[in-house]
């Protein structure tokens, strides 16, 4: 039963963090890129989606350049490239 709106479940009163797998970052993006200028929700969603891929790049490959590596976690993760970009160049405007 998704309680809170964002595609899974929220456990009440869970002390830490969930632990989501590749397939999660994927399908969670997808349902709330879309939805990110008419939900704050999911734009902050989309925000720690974001955390995470930068996250995973980060602790790839230390030999590649900082593209190489961001567009491997990408495509790990299932996030398109251009709303990836898309979304951090929003995030950047914003204010």
């Amino acid at each position: 039963m998704d309680k809170e709106g964002y595609g899974f479940e929220v456990q009440p009163g869970a002390a830490e963090p969930m632990n989501i797998n590749d397939a999660d970052v994927s399908q969670l993006w997808s349902i709330h890129f879309p939805a990110r200028h008419n939900s704050n929700k999911s734009r902050d969603l989309c925000a720690e989606l974001f955390h995470i891929v930068r996250n995973v790049a980060h602790e790839t490959n230390p030999e590649d350049a900082p593209i190489i590596r961001l567009h491997h976690a990408l495509a790990i993760l299932g996030v398109p490239q251009d709303q990836f970009h898309l979304f951090e160049f929003e995030m950047m405007t914003r204010g």
